[in-house]
């Protein structure tokens, strides 16, 4: 009887402690609205991104995201042009807690790709990509220990963007 009641005693004991840790793994989405600039035309679109992220403590992490970063159609030289961004970046963030709210600093790459069609086929132009440095600054502010809400402006040498989005720690 006595062994059942330390191994109940025990096990809560440890249960509770892991149920205590802070998840270190997230993914998330958020809507966004950039500015991207092509072939030295800049155009505004709406978006989504989507990222995962690995939380090495509780100041630094490392993400890993997905930016679709709108179309938009383009009229130059009797052509018409349509146009469909997207990117991938990696970086690392740095999260300084402000009472219920962090403040986010953001340090990465990131490799975007234009899709270009155009109408009638020119036969010297092509599909534009490219890469940079990423960096950024947002807030965010954690519900629970699970559900997260942030918002960030970042920049890249060929878009800049605000988001606002959730995060899911699992």
């Amino acid at each position: 009887m006595k062994k059942r009641i330390i191994s109940a005693i025990l096990g809560t004991l440890f249960t509770t402690s892991v149920l205590a840790e802070t998840s270190e793994y997230y993914a998330g989405a958020s809507v966004l609205s950039a500015e991207t600039d092509l072939a030295g035309e800049s155009e505004y679109n709406s978006g989504y991104e989507i990222h995962l992220g690995y939380k090495i403590n509780s100041s630094f992490s490392v993400e890993a995201s997905y930016l679709d970063l709108g179309g938009y159609d383009l009229t130059k030289s009797n052509a018409k042009y349509s146009i469909d961004t997207d990117a991938i970046y990696l970086s690392a963030l740095y999260t300084y807690p402000i009472g219920s709210f962090n403040l986010i600093g953001r340090l990465g790459y990131l490799s975007q790709s234009s899709n270009v069609s155009v109408v009638p086929a020119i036969d010297n132009f092509s599909d534009e990509s490219g890469g940079g440095v990423l960096f950024g600054a947002g807030l965010s502010y954690k519900f629970n220990k699970t559900i997260e809400v942030k918002t960030e402006f970042n920049v890249s040498s060929n878009t800049n963007y605000g988001l606002v989005g959730l995060n899911f720690y699992f």
